[in-house]
């Protein structure tokens, strides 16, 4: 039984996100240790560079904490520092909203293969475009398997940058398409997970009745 979202997130709903003049990417939690945005500033920058996208039409919001060591990588080319929005800590609402505002939620999950973090459930349950920078393995699989966008190992520059060119195309032509996702939400909707989880439970207690 895995993670999940909480439905009650989603009962009262946001207000739609009218279409942006720029391809709006946004990053919800907190940035430490590994999880730094290095080679995804540097896959942007290129893009920058090679005039695939002008800075007024690309907006990279990361919303929450950034630790002190990672600061130096917010230090960055005139460019690539138009597009950057750097929002402090906010409740989980306003969280929310900012993702709701966004085309394409971002997350940065490197050095693990098990661990899955808890808001890409949460970025499931908002039915947005996801950009996954994870090794192969238990996130990359949650992404690949229910067809969320595109993964990329975090390492990987010139796979990153790949994967932005196809969504600045996909911009360009129409806007970002939302993921279907109704296999996905129906799968990690936490209430539904929890009924299963009851289920385990009274069949343990079932079972060692029997005993």
């Amino acid at each position: 039984i895995t993670n999940g979202f909480d439905p009650q997130d989603f009962a009262d709903p946001l207000l739609p996100a009218e279409r942006s003049a720029k391809l709006v990417i946004t990053h919800t939690g907190a940035l430490y240790r590994k999880r730094s945005p290095e080679q995804f500033f540097a896959a942007c920058e290129r893009l920058l560079a090679q005039g695939q996208i002008a800075p007024h039409e690309l907006e990279l919001r990361f919303v929450g904490g950034i630790a002190p060591e990672l600061y130096r990588t917010f230090e960055c080319s005139e460019a690539l520092r138009q597009t950057i929005q750097v929002i402090p800590q906010v409740s989980h609402r306003e969280a929310l909203g900012y993702q709701m505002q966004s085309d394409v939620l971002f997350i940065l999950q490197p050095g693990t293969s098990v661990s899955v973090p808890g808001k890409i459930f949460e970025y499931i349950g908002m039915r947005k475009r996801i950009l996954a920078l994870t090794p192969a393995g238990a996130t990359a699989d949650v992404v690949q398997e229910n067809n969320l966008g595109p993964v990329v190992d975090p390492e990987d520059l010139a796979g990153i940058e790949a994967a932005l060119r196809q969504l600045v195309r996909e911009y360009r032509n129409g806007g970002i398409q939302a993921p279907s996702v109704n296999g996905a939400f129906k799968k990690y909707d936490g209430a539904e997970l929890t009924r299963q989880l009851h289920h385990e439970f009274l069949l343990s207690l079932d079972h060692g009745g029997r005993r």
